[in-house]
């Protein structure tokens, strides 16, 4: 009976914990500055990228931060997925993007003229030559299935991944959205307890830890002025 009652008392606790820190997080989002000529920002989503990791690595850098990831063999495409994730979170700014095809045609090209390329300066001519404001970028570093069931699992699923948003005149990452999880249970991490409500209680497939992790992080990402 104490530990039931210390359960609910570390739950509840960690109930007021999340919604303190969701409250102080969407209280300090930053807004970004408009254009002067009144126009709305114009942002390039560049096609996001597969981070292999090295054989027999667990981690992996990030190209253009150098943080660190875990990493696994994701599937072929896998970026597909979490490039589609993003945009579904992110209809609200539609009318501040660039076409789609444009963009990967741009980025294509630059990338296959460029030696030995820096992600960097890549990123940097594309925002030149599209003439945006910014650019977002997205990196997966892993997407692993979870072994085993909703119920029951040998091994859970896990997601890591980076969006970046750079301001295309200096190539300056302005906004970082980092996730990189491994389901636990509540009884294994009390502080997941937003994830466990979220997932009512299951052991969730890696599509639906991604498409968390991503919703997660863009409620931090800056408003558009």
């Amino acid at each position: 009976m104490m530990r039931s009652h210390f359960f609910l008392f570390a739950v509840c606790c960690a109930l007021f914990v999340c919604s303190a820190g969701c409250s102080a997080r969407e209280s300090t989002r930053a807004v970004l500055n408009p254009r002067p000529d009144s126009q709305p920002l114009r942002i390039a989503v560049v096609p996001f990228q597969r981070i292999l990791p090295d054989e027999s690595a667990r981690t992996v850098c990030c190209p253009l931060t150098g943080i660190i990831f875990r990493s696994c063999a994701s599937e072929r495409n896998s970026e597909r997925l979490l490039e589609k994730a993003f945009f579904a979170k992110f209809k609200k700014y539609e009318r501040n993007l660039m076409p789609p095809d444009k963009v990967e045609g741009v980025f294509r090209r630059v990338s296959a003229d460029s030696f030995k390329p820096n992600p960097g300066e890549i990123l940097r001519k594309v925002g030149h030559e599209l003439e945006v404001d910014y650019l977002i970028a997205g990196h997966l570093f892993c997407l692993r299935e979870r072994k085993g069931f909703s119920y029951s699992v040998e091994k859970p699923a896990m997601a890591s991944f980076g969006i970046y948003l750079i301001r295309a005149s200096d190539g300056s990452i302005v906004w970082k959205g980092i996730f990189d999880k491994a389901q636990k249970s509540l009884f294994e991490d009390i502080l997941q307890l937003s994830s466990f409500v979220r997932e009512r209680g299951r052991w969730v497939q890696a599509e639906e830890l991604m498409l968390g992790g991503m919703e997660e992080v863009l409620q931090t990402f800056p408003e558009l002025d």
